[in-house]
C-alpha cells in the first residue's frame, strides 16, 4: 500500500509541474511480478482535480508487434499480387505478339512463295 501511495504522490506532484509522465512497475493484477507502467495525470477544473492514466509497457510493445505482424502481412499479399499479375499480362502480351507475328509474317510468306512461283 505504502508504494501506491508513492506513485499516486508523484503522479499528482507530475501534474503539478508542467504535466510530465511518471514510469514505475507496478504489477498488472495482484500477486504477479510487477511491469513496467507509464503513467500521466493532469490538473483539470482550476487544479481542483487531478485525472491520471496510465498504460503497461509491455501491452503497448505486444500492441506494436501484433500491428508489425499485420502490416508485414499485408506487404507480403500485395507483393503476391503483383508477382500474380505481372505473370498473367506477361503471358497475354506473348499471346498477343505471338498473334500479331502470325498476322504479319503470313501474308509475307505467301507474296514470297508467289514470287517463288513465278520464277
Amino acid at each position: 500500500m505504502l508504494m501506491v501511495l508513492r506513485y499516486i504522490q508523484a503522479l499528482i506532484q507530475s501534474s503539478k509541474s508542467h504535466n510530465q509522465f511518471v514510469e514505475y512497475s507496478f504489477p498488472k493484477n495482484e500477486g504477479q511480478q510487477p511491469q513496467l507502467k507509464k503513467s500521466y495525470a493532469a490538473t483539470v477544473n482550476n487544479g481542483k482535480w487531478i485525472l491520471g492514466t496510465g498504460l503497461y509497457l509491455d501491452d503497448i510493445d505486444a500492441n506494436v508487434l501484433k500491428y508489425n505482424n499485420k502490416l508485414i502481412q499485408s506487404r507480403n499479399n500485395q507483393i503476391q499480387t503483383v508477382i500474380i499479375l505481372s505473370i498473367i499480362l506477361s503471358l497475354l502480351s506473348i499471346v498477343v505478339i505471338v498473334l500479331v507475328a502470325s498476322r504479319i509474317t503470313k501474308p509475307i510468306t505467301r507474296m514470297a512463295k508467289a514470287l517463288d512461283d513465278m520464277c
